[in-house]
């Protein structure tokens, strides 16, 4: 039966707005198939999934960074490593980020930025978890490398997703408070519990 209602024309036509949002190219359902590199009409720039997702891969892959000195100074109290590899291992993580940064410029608009990304995060948590787990100098100096490697690459991707919005000043503030939020807290976290590389498990064994 059709509908006598005047207004009903107007609230279908209110209600096809969200649905279109949904179903639109720069949705979550467009992104299942191709938040790429590749402008090809599949990703919108400017939509706030595209936005979140950028600032997100952005700050979980640089996480180590702005964490660095405490680590830093975690190894040299409790694994009474040398000044001189102390300060190899944090080069080391920044040399990672300085080669990905780098080769990023042969790649970033050729591959799939998902599956990039989640890639390199699977990877970045491994390296994160196996630094935790050995007190070795030179495999805290390759793994601190890797992660390095594997972060600036998030690091990479994120920021060009964000600074192809056509709001990128905004939206590269909002990457910094997050950023900045995300480490308070995790500082937070790392001075109520003992969340550093090695150093932890030594700590642990020797309390216990």
């Amino acid at each position: 039966m059709e509908s006598t209602n005047p207004g009903t024309g107007a609230q279908l036509a209110d209600l096809a707005e969200p649905v279109a949002a949904i179903t639109g190219p720069g949705s979550i359902a467009s992104l299942r198939g191709g938040w790429s590199a590749h402008f090809d009409g599949t990703r919108d720039p400017d939509h706030s999934m595209s936005i979140f997702a950028g600032i997100f891969i952005f700050v979980f892959g640089s996480l180590g960074y702005p964490l660095l000195p405490m680590i830093v100074g975690a190894l040299q109290d409790h694994l009474h490593f040398t000044i001189r590899q102390v300060g190899a291992i944090a080069s080391g993580e920044m040399s990672g980020m300085f080669v990905s940064a780098a080769l990023a410029l042969l790649w970033i608009r050729k591959v799939d930025w998902r599956w990039t990304a989640l890639g390199c995060g699977v990877l970045l948590v491994v390296c994160h978890a196996l630094s935790g787990q050995v007190s070795s100098f030179e495999a805290l100096l390759v793994l601190r490398f890797l992660a390095g490697l594997f972060g600036g690459s998030m690091m990479a991707i994120g920021a060009t997703a964000v600074g192809d919005s056509s709001s990128p000043e905004a939206n590269v503030a909002l990457l910094n408070v997050a950023q900045t939020a995300l480490c308070a807290r995790a500082l937070k976290t790392l001075k109520r519990h003992c969340l550093l590389p090695g150093p932890c498990n030594i700590h642990r064994s020797a309390s216990a």
